[in-house]
């Protein structure tokens, strides 16, 4: 009973936590927001570089997202190995077999799109 007592107050902080900073940056992220709302949906120069930037952030929080998984315990190295970099390697090093030559890669985990 005492560590569902605690576990609850503990949310109950970080919920309280939570708003506290929202309602202090509230300003901050709604500008952030409608940056990220008006780049992905408002037409304009710079829509082709929408494909870019969404697979370049994707790829970044990807792999940040991982480091923090591994941080906190939830791998070791084998695994994050055979699941995440050692598939990576394999598309890059069979891209690069198959066009002969090694590619200036923008990074996407899903295609071979953005080579130049």
């Amino acid at each position: 009973m005492i560590t569902l007592k605690v576990s609850a107050i503990l949310i109950a902080r970080l919920l309280q936590g939570t708003l506290n900073f929202i309602s202090k940056h509230i300003l901050m992220i709604v500008s952030l927001l409608g940056i990220a709302g008006a780049f992905l949906y408002a037409p304009g120069p710079h829509e082709q570089y929408r494909g870019s930037v969404t697979d370049f952030v994707v790829f970044c929080l990807w792999w940040i997202g991982l480091g923090v998984a591994s941080s906190i315990g939830l791998g070791t190295g084998l695994h994050t190995f055979v699941l995440y970099l050692g598939p990576h390697i394999a598309k890059i090093t069979m891209a690069t077999n198959a066009c002969n030559y090694v590619p200036e890669m923008l990074p996407s985990r899903w295609a071979f799109t953005h080579f130049r």
